[in-house]
């Protein structure tokens, strides 16, 4: 019965690359190759930036014999990272379950149901680990002669730390799910929350460099702190130089935190299955009907499917979020930004061109249309059964991308105009392009999603995330943010700056009305077969 169950959750987990947008159809040999590739891709690009990291660190901490602080500090990005990519698929899966009724109403033990949950987010947490721990292990293996009883602890850490990650998980999920579980719009605190760990991730990796020379500079005083304040990190890295008494109190640090988050789990699971956790109750108030157009409604039954998704808003709306946080900076920073580009007389001939640039590719992380037709799922039929045309349901996710796209751009736009002081027709076309683009992008996305529709997904990341429309969308705007900066490096000395641009927002605008009327005629007739 576990053996089942587990088979069940690794095959939900993988059913994004082994699964047609068609119900009951595997994906294409072609298919599977590349979602394969890319991931391989994605991976390979984590180990790299990880394998960077670690020999910044490596050699001179080696050198000065502190060994075991490397192992320390490497294990706690480790954990960090396993943490963050792992907390709110522990909130999900094991305190907001959509099959926790199915499964109790089954003869399946409830300890069943726990552990090959846990199992499941063990793998999650083995995977992120992996990331971090790989490429450090490869670089102390160059710059040290390790004893083969360390590599052996070692690689039993390798399986070890993911254990201590996934009790963390546990702890905080349980606590993002109690938060949220209080609040009206539950959303809203996962989108905080996903939001603060964001910032605090790009904090952290733009400030790397600068933590990094401060621990090589340091190590002896970090280590010492390490040494009094995290028993557990301590003696992780001394296991991993062979120590096999500090292994068994490493051991011991990993199962007794995770023995006391299963046992308390698995005593309380069955409640917390079945508990319906109330929010702020809402008081019926008497009130007058309105009536809206059926534009309107369609709008506002968009608008609804995407504040009650904090997945959908997160990887739909980033672009908007960092383009409003740019406006923010740019006006804080008006005189670093205007010295940085003084320093570069280059890129200070080409201020509009570079602004224009920028906003665009910002711009292209907003995937609100690529997702939006898979994300009406099973339930498609209600949106073809009401009485309006296809067209009028596309044109209402159009019109969500733009609401909540053209916005931030626009006053993105004119802050890097007024702190860069560009020119009448440079200030026009900052403005025009970034607003023509996120037209197209818009287009672009919904089209891709019209040919590649994923409608049996089993979780919304399946369809935000993972389709194939997503992730083309993405490539398809980064491409022409590409091919729009190479053709000016050919273009932009005899058409100028401003005719460059002008020519830009000319292309783009016909793109995108093409793309429009196709989604008007043929994409209209196609969302109705679906």
């Amino acid at each position: 019965m576990f053996k089942a169950l587990l088979r069940t959750r690794i095959q939900a987990t993988l059913a994004g690359m082994f699964r047609g947008r068609r119900a009951g159809r595997r994906r294409s040999r072609m298919g599977m190759a590349g979602y394969g590739l890319l991931m391989l891709y994605v991976g390979a690009c984590f180990l790299y930036l990880f394998y960077m990291m670690a020999g910044q660190l490596c050699a001179p901490l080696v050198s000065a014999g502190l060994d075991w602080l490397y192992f320390a500090l490497t294990g706690t990005m480790a954990v960090a990272l396993s943490v963050v990519g792992s907390v709110f698929a522990a909130q999900t899966q094991l305190f907001e379950a959509k099959d926790n009724e199915l499964l109790l109403s089954m003869p399946i033990p409830p300890s069943y149901i726990l552990g090959s949950r846990m199992a499941a987010l063990y793998g999650q947490s083995f995977l992120f680990s992996a990331v971090v721990l790989l490429p450090s292990l490869a670089v102390y293996l160059q710059e040290a002669s390790p004893t083969p009883l360390a590599v052996v602890f070692a690689v039993c850490i390798f399986f070890l730390l993911p254990v201590l990650s996934l009790s963390l998980s546990c702890i905080l999920g349980w606590l993002v799910a109690l938060i949220s579980s209080r609040m009206r719009r539950k959303s809203l605190i996962t989108l905080i929350l996903s939001l603060g760990f964001l910032a605090a991730y790009f904090y952290l990796y733009f400030k790397m460099s600068e933590y990094l020379q401060l621990l090589v500079l340091n190590s002896q005083a970090v280590g010492e702190t390490i040494r009094r304040a995290l028993f557990p990190l301590y003696q992780m890295g001394q296991a991993a130089q062979g120590d096999a008494l500090a292994f068994l109190w490493f051991a011991l640090c990993v199962a007794l935190p995770f023995a006391a988050v299963y046992f308390a789990l698995a005593r309380t699971f069955l409640k917390i299955a079945t508990t319906k956790r109330g929010a702020a109750k809402i008081r019926y108030r008497e009130r007058t009907l309105k009536v809206s157009s059926q534009d309107r409604a369609l709008l506002g039954k968009e608008l609804r499917r995407f504040w009650s998704s904090p997945t959908y808003m997160l990887n739909g709306a980033l672009g908007s979020v960092l383009l409003l946080a740019g406006a923010v900076a740019a006006v804080i920073k008006r005189q670093d930004l205007v010295m940085l580009l003084g320093a570069f007389p280059v890129v200070s001939e080409w201020t509009a061109v570079f602004a224009c640039g920028v906003i665009c590719l910002v711009l292209s992380m907003n995937l609100i249309t690529a997702p939006s037709v898979s994300l009406e799922g099973k339930s498609i039929w209600l949106a073809q059964s009401m009485p309006v045309r296809g067209w009028q349901v596309l044109r209402a996710k159009l019109l969500l991308h733009m609401l909540l796209t053209a916005p931030p751009a626009l006053i993105c736009s004119a802050v890097l105009a007024a702190v860069l002081h560009l020119t009448p027709a440079g200030a026009v076309l900052t403005v025009v392009i970034p607003q023509v683009f996120s037209l197209l992008c818009a287009a672009l996305g919904l089209a891709l999603n019209l040919l590649l529709p994923r409608l049996d997904w089993i979780s919304e990341a399946q369809a935000v995330k993972q389709s194939g429309s997503a992730v083309l969308a993405l490539f398809a705007d980064w491409g022409t943010v590409l091919v729009l900066v190479v053709l000016g490096i050919f273009l932009m000395e005899p058409l100028g700056k401003e005719g460059y641009l002008g020519v830009c927002a000319a292309v783009m605008a016909l793109a995108a009305w093409a793309l429009c009327a196709w989604l008007k005629r043929r994409g209209a007739e196609r969302f109705v077969r679906l």
